[in-house]
Formats: structure tokens, C-alpha cells, sequence
């Protein structure tokens, strides 16, 4: 009997732990060299994210967010905040990135002693994430 209740009680934990691996994503902010690495979960028709925001040499911002569809329809949007521990961004813990799918993006930092940083693109793009690192100006350092 309890080797029954053992089998039973690892084969729930690989069921779990497989509906949550999901294949990671990343993302480009498009003019610039930052890219965000996603993985997310799906519960119904909301899909949270969450992941590793990247510039490389400059900075790494873990974040959390989710993907869902404009109210009444239209492209699915996505909200990522993330935290900042570098000069980058204006010296601001906490940033918000919001944007469209192959669409433009928008980003603004607080927190800092600096006002608010801000700055935006022409495209949150799906790249490949195994090449993924990309050289070029990073969004951290070109902000309002």
C-alpha cells in the first residue's frame, strides 16, 4: 500500500511540474539591443510571464508580468515590471515596460532620486533566443 501511495504521489508531482515547464521566449525592444527572456504560465485564457530582462555588460532586471488581449479584442499586450539595482534607467528601482506584440513599446522608471526615465520603441519583436545577445545602444541608458 504505500508503495502505491509513493508511486501515486510522484506521478501528481511530474503532472505538476510538467503543465508548469513552458518553453522560454524572448523579446527585443526594438531600436535597441535589450532583450527579455519569458516564460510563462497559462491558467485559462490569462497568461502570466515572468523572466530576465537584458542588456548585455550593462544590466539584468528580473521580471514579472502578463500577456492579455486589449479590452474588447485587438492585439494582446503586454505588461513587464522590473527591478533595477544599477545607475542605468535613471537610477530607478522600478521599472514598467508596456507594449503590443510586434507592436510599439513603452517604458517608465520611478523610484529613483533622478525624476522619472523614460523612453519607448518601434517594436517589442519575438527573437531567437539562441541568438538572443545583441550589441548596441541599450534602453537604460537612453531615457528622458
Amino acid at each position: 500500500m504505500k508503495k502505491a501511495i509513493v508511486l501515486m504521489a510522484a506521478l501528481v508531482l511530474v503532472t505538476l511540474l510538467g503543465s508548469f515547464a513552458q518553453a522560454e521566449q524572448c523579446y527585443n525592444l526594438s531600436p535597441f539591443s535589450d532583450v527579455i527572456h519569458l516564460s510563462h504560465i497559462s491558467s485559462g485564457p490569462d497568461r502570466s510571464l515572468f523572466g530576465n530582462w537584458i542588456a548585455t555588460g550593462a544590466y539584468s532586471l528580473p521580471v514579472v508580468g502578463a500577456r492579455e488581449a486589449n479590452l474588447n479584442g485587438g492585439p494582446k499586450r503586454v505588461s513587464l515590471n522590473g527591478t533595477n539595482d544599477t545607475a542605468d534607467f535613471g537610477g530607478n528601482p522600478i521599472c514598467a515596460i508596456d507594449g503590443v506584440l510586434n507592436g510599439a513599446w513603452s517604458l517608465t522608471c520611478v523610484g529613483g532620486s533622478n525624476g522619472t526615465f523614460t523612453t519607448s520603441g518601434s517594436a517589442f519583436a519575438q527573437v531567437s533566443c539562441a541568438a538572443a545577445q545583441r550589441e548596441g545602444m541599450e534602453a537604460g541608458k537612453s531615457g528622458k
